[in-house]
């Protein structure tokens, strides 16, 4: 009877393997797929091959609260067989799942641990990805200091190992610092270096990512047709790979193109077939980016009450997200929604809120912006 089990799942292990990107395949098999991982979970060499073939449609496919199960069986299973190496991969894995909910000191806390072991072991690569993902960890709290200097680590090593793979995607995230800096050349410098290296090693999820951040780059610096085009080639490449958590922060993406073209009916629509999408993969943070986004429009059409309404909603979702920055981003917002009805007294609890939130984060963007404003109603109220 194991024996007829492991057959079950090796079928679907092997499928997997030979067809990486057939997504549709996964969807339709999902619930056989899961029932052999029961089988599979038996058997330690089986759960790990069953891993390294489905973790990539599971994470595509926005399943990350089962991936972080699936992935500490198998963290379990290779620390009770000593193998430090297998573990230190799952736990890195686990963490990456972390961060994408929006989980950071979970995600940062199981870095730690993965770095650790891959340094132990002399595992360079290993090291290599670990620090990628703990350098994007502190870009996404506004520490840019620390995340250039840990992806400068990151970089260095992945040109020592001649590892073109990683080298592409360290360089697009150190583009992303530069535009949080606001350097766009050196920005797009970064962003077009990281899309050569992956277009010609065929990483079609990598190259969605640098086409994406391209896109946005131009929409910040107001060349709406470059943004549109590189945007719309970002999400054709996130459909063609059923990359559905990406494809939804690209349409997203499209949705501020269309606000900042003026077209506010377009842009609702796509932001909100953002959210769907966001809602159907359990993608708390994007779906509270998205609310936050549909609010901001509302207010811009000063429709207060509507974009209050988004801004509390859009609060709920980021609170269960456990992603503070975006909570404090949307309690700031809260805050400027009363400052338009002049409620100062209110405004003035909210901006102190996001304050403490982007403090307690080191998220110094926000901190600074904050300050402006109760800087600006203290002014406000001594003229009065």
């Amino acid at each position: 009877m194991r024996k007829a089990r492991e057959r079950y799942a090796r079928y679907y292990q092997t499928y997997a393997k030979d067809h990486p990107e057939d997504w549709q395949w996964f969807d339709i098999e999902w619930s056989q797929i899961r029932q052999a991982w029961e089988s599979a979970s038996e058997s330690y060499d089986l759960v790990l091959d069953y891993l390294e073939v489905m973790s990539d449609f599971m994470k595509a496919r926005g399943m990350l609260r089962d991936l972080i199960q699936w992935d500490q069986k198998g963290a379990d299973f290779a620390q009770v067989r000593d193998q430090s190496e297998a573990r230190a991969l799952l736990l890195n894995n686990i963490a990456v799942c972390y961060q994408e909910l929006g989980e950071q000191l979970k995600a940062l806390e199981t870095y730690e641990k993965a770095l650790t072991i891959r340094r132990d072991k002399g595992d360079k690569r290993g090291e290599t990805q670990t620090l990628i993902n703990i350098g994007h960890a502190f870009y996404e709290s506004g520490d840019l200091d620390r995340s250039v200097d840990i992806y400068q680590q990151a970089l260095d090593l992945a040109r020592e190992n001649h590892d073109t793979y990683q080298e592409g995607a360290v360089l697009n995230n150190i583009g992303a610092v530069h535009k949080s800096l606001g350097n766009f050349e050196k920005a797009l410098e970064y962003y077009n270096r990281s899309l050569e290296i992956r277009s010609e090693s065929g990483d079609k999820t990598g190259q969605a990512a640098c086409l994406n951040n391209i896109g946005c780059l131009y929409l910040d610096s107001s060349n709406v047709d470059s943004a549109q085009s590189f945007l719309e080639r970002a999400l054709s490449l996130t459909r063609e790979v059923g990359d559905r958590a990406n494809e939804a922060t690209v349409i997203s993406n499209l949705g501020l193109l269309y606000k900042a073209n003026g077209n506010l009916p377009e842009a609702i629509k796509l932001i909100e077939q953002a959210i769907n999408i966001g809602q159907e993969i359990d993608q708390k943070r994007l779906v509270a980016t998205a609310l936050n986004g549909l609010g901001l429009i509302y207010r811009m059409l000063d429709d207060h009450q509507m974009a209050l309404d988004y801004f509390e909603r859009a609060y709920s979702v980021a609170r269960k997200s456990g992603y503070q920055v975006i909570e404090g981003v949307v309690v700031n917002n809260i805050g400027l929604v009363h400052a338009d009805f002049e409620d100062w007294v209110r405004a003035r609890e909210f901006y102190e809120g996001a304050l403490e939130i982007f403090r307690k984060t080191n998220y110094k963007p926000g901190e600074k912006e904050v300050l402006n404003k109760l800087s600006a109603i203290e002014k406000t109220n001594k003229e009065t």
